[in-house]
């Protein structure tokens, strides 16, 4: 993700997603593990048909910045969309990863000011729609804060060093945090812009409720085309996350009802954008990719 970085994968618990794509997945039984992914990028072969197939370094993306005093539109801004009764309906405490806060999502959202706070409200209830139905698909509906199938995920390239031949596992940089970061330039392109050495504690993304949401923010909207600006009128939609997240895995290969994680997040989306109160989120099928 400086220069374009992203994970990939399948399907999720059948859900999880491509990080700097955006999704990846497939999750097992185990309380703390999930199938993550990388962005549309070929790096070094995956365990598994299951994993996601590695993400070219992404554009160059903004730092974080404090919202301080600045006022989101009316109806925007992500606290006054996403309360937390409706977090806790999306996401039953009881099935939940502890790591995943609500109050985390707010924390990490306070650096991104035009973070479901630009447009109008309308605009705004779909980008949180789309946030959080990628963001469920990618961790099996947040049950899972670290990729399940983990593996090295290292490839030296940008001044970002890695050691494939490490033994410890809390050093690879396998999927982890709401939008599964993988791959350790990932790691290196969002320590960087959050001020973080998570290259060093690659760790603390799914240990950390403001780090585990604000990498997913970071992803989100970082580069040129990002997952926020596609959400904007005439960026594409829906669709243009998935493409963006894990296009390479799921797109291009028969859209909604084929796929399943087009399915998946689409179903999500479509879910949520109503429970928002958006009537028109659009077709199954317009939702695809």
């Amino acid at each position: 993700m400086m220069t374009r970085t992203i994970r990939r994968r399948s399907a999720p618990l059948l859900l999880v997603l491509s990080w700097f794509g955006c999704a990846k997945g497939v999750v097992d039984s185990s309380p703390t593990a999930v199938d993550a992914a990388t962005p549309d990028a070929a790096p070094p072969p995956a365990p598994d048909a299951a994993r996601p197939e590695a993400a070219a370094p992404r554009d160059t993306a903004p730092g974080p910045r404090d919202l301080g005093e600045r006022e989101a539109p009316a109806g925007c801004g992500l606290a006054n969309i996403v309360s937390r009764t409706f977090f806790d309906a999306i996401f039953p405490a009881g099935g939940r990863n502890p790591v995943f806060t609500y109050d985390g999502l707010l924390e990490a959202a306070k650096a991104f000011p035009d973070f479901v706070a630009a447009g109008d409200a309308t605009t705004c209830k779909k980008e949180a729609a789309a946030f959080l139905a990628n963001v469920s698909w990618e961790t099996g509906n947040l049950r899972f804060a670290e990729q399940i199938a983990k593996d090295h995920y290292c490839q030296p390239q940008g001044g970002c060093p890695c050691d494939a031949a490490s033994t410890d596992q809390t050093k690879w940089y396998y999927g982890r945090g709401a939008l599964q970061l993988s791959w350790n330039y990932n790691y290196c392109a969002a320590g960087a812009a959050l001020g973080f050495d998570l290259v060093g504690t690659p760790s603390m993304v799914s240990t950390s409720p403001d780090l585990a949401w604000r990498t997913a923010i970071w992803f989100w909207m970082r580069g040129g085309r990002s997952c926020h600006s596609v959400m904007q009128p005439g960026g594409g939609g829906f669709g243009a996350t998935i493409q963006i997240i894990n296009g390479g895995v799921e797109c291009g290969k028969g859209g909604y009802g084929a796929v399943q994680g087009v399915t998946g997040r689409v179903d999500r989306y479509l879910d949520y954008a109503r429970r928002l109160g958006i009537t028109d989120p659009g077709t199954a099928q317009s939702n695809g990719c």
